[in-house]
């Protein structure tokens, strides 16, 4: 755990001191407003990014005259936000649930915040806003994922590109044609391990890693099979 730990900042690309430090320095510490940053924080980038991509699509337009769509422009720098963004908001989502709990004592804390007494409404407070985060984040992008492919697959297909399919070449583009579909497994895999599994089965039991491993070795043979890279 003391290895996995060190190397988490590399793994996150150091982005989670980025929610802790100035919060903590606000005296906003605790799991809640730790989530509720991870929940707004991609907004809040994203809005960032598409007002940059306006103003300098309007600079470009003036200086060369070529049209660009602004959709072109905007999705490619908001998927790879997102792809970032992605197990890192899904983790902190399901660190919501699980619990310390003690053989002789009918009391849990919870493991993200032991300030945070579990099956209190306390608990269910922030268990609520964990399940807001699961539906908007980890299972709304995989359905918007799901959309943007599903609307796109005729023109990723055929090869006759649309400005759809260009803007979210990111999305398909390192697959071979017949798998365009292969990043909803990647974002399925990531929705387990690093999400699901945080909860479910016990944190840090061995039946824990088992899972964890078992699945990571049947989707490793899937992908094996599949060949989905170009």
């Amino acid at each position: 755990k003391a290895i996995v730990d060190s190397l988490s900042s590399i793994f996150t690309f150091g982005l989670q001191g980025v929610a802790t430090t100035p919060l903590q320095c606000l005296g906003l510490s605790g799991y809640v407003h730790e989530l509720s940053f991870w929940m707004i924080f991609p907004v809040f980038v994203t809005s960032i990014v598409f007002i940059t991509v306006v103003l300098w699509s309007g600079v470009q337009r003036e200086r060369s005259g070529a049209e660009v769509g602004l959709l072109e422009r905007v999705l490619p720098p908001v998927l790879q936000i997102m792809f970032v963004l992605y197990p890192l908001v899904t983790t902190a989502a399901f660190e919501g649930f699980p619990c310390y709990e003690f053989e002789n004592d009918q009391r849990g804390w919870l493991i993200a915040d032991v300030s945070i007494e579990c099956y209190t409404s306390e608990h269910d407070d922030a268990m609520a806003l964990a399940w807001i985060a699961v539906f908007i984040y980890p299972i709304g992008m995989w359905l918007c994922t799901l959309l943007l492919l599903f609307r796109t697959s005729k023109a990723i297909t055929s090869g006759r590109s649309t400005s759809l399919s260009r803007a979210i070449s990111f999305l398909h583009r390192e697959y071979d044609v017949q798998c365009f579909w292969w990043e909803l497994m990647e974002m399925g895999r990531k929705f387990l391990l690093v999400g699901l599994f945080v909860w479910q089965p016990a944190q840090g039991s061995m039946t824990q890693i088992a899972v964890g491993t078992i699945v990571a070795a049947v989707y490793l043979m899937i992908q094996l099979q599949a060949r989905p890279y170009k």
